[in-house]
């Protein structure tokens, strides 16, 4: 996932402006006029803070904007996962297609398919039509499950990331708490 670096605040292009106030608008049916949704999301370049206070001016409720933004981004994310899924499972196809044409080509190869021994045909059948399942779970995935697949993803990357933060909290800790219990222990050892 593509996040700003910490400290940094992302900027929104015009098309995401557009976006997040046309869901703000929406939920507050139709509560701003679509001059003024169009007057904030022609500009570019804006932080989230000045995308709510210039909402604010034009009379987008700041917490629909707020609310709207949140949807938006974690759409974005979602949409992102998904991307990802779907070209690791181009990766696996293609994995699965390069062994399939590497057996066919050795058996071809050292003879065994001149003789056409009948199990083997069978188990190159199944094969195949295990390849071909393959290829239209790829090309034509279920968008709700590909989105289900997408929100676990997700979730499996945010218990890594906070994880790793508390792994790092308690380290960081630890040390400190080693540390003050050093210091009195030669405070200590000095006084005896």
């Amino acid at each position: 996932m593509s996040q700003p670096p910490s400290g940094a605040e992302r900027h929104y292009s015009a098309q995401e402006l557009a976006e997040v106030l046309r869901r703000a608008q929406r939920a507050e049916n139709a509560g701003a006029s679509p001059a003024a949704a169009q007057a904030v999301g022609a500009a570019a370049g804006m932080s989230r803070a000045e995308l709510l206070e210039t909402a604010r001016e034009v009379g987008f409720d700041e917490q629909k904007v707020t609310l709207a933004l949140v949807e938006y981004e974690e759409d974005r994310r979602l949409t992102q996962a998904a991307g990802e899924l779907r070209q690791i499972s181009y990766r696996r196809f293609s994995s699965h297609l390069i062994v399939a044409v590497l057996v066919n080509s050795l058996l071809a190869a050292t003879g065994v398919w001149a003789g056409s021994p009948l199990w083997l045909v069978v188990i190159m059948i199944v094969w195949g039509a295990l390849l071909l399942s393959h290829l239209r779970g790829v090309v034509f995935p279920d968008p709700d499950r590909l989105r289900e697949r997408a929100r676990s993803r997700l979730a499996q990357q945010r218990l890594k990331q906070s994880s790793r933060e508390f792994g790092q909290a308690l380290s960081h800790g630890a040390a400190k708490l080693l540390s003050a219990t050093a210091k009195k222990i030669d405070k200590h050892a000095e006084r005896i």
